[in-house]
C-alpha cells in the first residue's frame, strides 16, 4: 500500500523563462508502517513505525531556462517502542530526516503546451535521532551519513499558478553506524502524486 505526504519544491518554469519559484505538496510512495504489541517475559512492547513515510518542505529557484535549484527538508522515518516491565517504563523514540540540494532539469516543450516532463538528482546528509527514557537511563543520540534521490516525473498545468503531476525517485543513502527503527538504511523507490502552487514566470507561457 502506498500512502505518503511530501512537500516538496516544484518546478516554476519550462524553458525558455527564468526566476520562477515553486513549493509542491506529494502524496504516495513506500509505506512500510507497522504497528504491533508483544507480551515478553520483560514486559509488555508497543510499537509503531512509519518506515517509507515521506513529508518535506522545500524550495526551488529557476537560475537558467532548464535548471532550477533548491534545498529540500524532508522526514524520512518516524518510530516509536514503548515497554511495559513490571516495576518500570521504557520509550524508545527514532526520526530519520534529510537535507538535500536538489537540481531539477526540464525537458524541452512548445510553448503553449501544458505537460512538463522533467529529470532530477539530489545529495545531502541524512540524519538518525534516537532518543531513550526509564528509570535507569536517558539519553539521545544522532547518526549521520550521506545521501542522494534520482528520479524523474512529469507535471501538468491545471492553471497560471497550479500543477499537477507523478514523480518516481529512487532514495540511496549510506549505512548508518548502529541501527535506526531496526534499520542501517531506508533505501528505496518513491513515487508520488503532486500538487504544486508556483509563481513568477509561469510552468507554461
Amino acid at each position: 500500500m502506498l500512502i505518503m505526504l511530501v512537500v516538496h519544491p516544484v518546478a516554476s518554469q519550462t524553458p525558455g523563462n527564468s526566476g520562477g519559484y515553486g513549493i509542491e505538496l506529494g502524496v504516495g510512495g513506500w509505506l512500510q508502517g507497522r504497528a504491533s504489541t508483544s507480551v515478553t517475559t520483560s514486559g509488555v512492547t508497543t510499537s509503531s513505525n512509519t518506515s517509507g513515510f515521506r513529508a518535506s518542505l522545500g524550495f526551488h529557484y529557476w537560475s537558467s531556462e532548464n535548471l532550477a535549484v533548491g534545498l529540500t527538508l524532508s522526514l524520512i522515518n518516524a518510530g516509536a517502542d514503548v515497554t511495559a516491565a513490571p516495576y518500570a517504563v521504557r520509550q524508545e523514540t527514532n526520526a530519520v530526516s534529510a537535507a538535500m540540494i536538489d537540481a531539477r532539469f526540464c525537458w524541452p516543450v512548445q510553448q503553449g503546451k501544458s505537460i512538463i516532463p522533467y529529470g532530477h538528482v539530489s545529495l545531502g546528509p541524512v540524519f538518525g535521532f534516537l532518543t531513550e527514557n526509564s528509570l535507569a537511563r536517558q539519553g539521545a543520540s544522532v547518526e549521520t551519513t550521506v545521501g542522494g534521490r534520482v528520479g524523474g516525473g512529469v507535471d501538468l498545468l491545471l492553471s497560471h499558478f497550479f500543477l499537477a503531476g507523478v514523480r518516481g525517485s529512487y532514495l540511496v543513502m549510506g549505512d548508518f553506524s548502529q541501527p535506526v527503527s531496526g534499520r542501517n538504511n531506508f533505501n528505496g523507490l518513491e513515487f508520488q502524486l503532486v500538487f504544486a502552487i508556483v509563481w513568477g514566470s509561469s510552468p507554461v507561457q
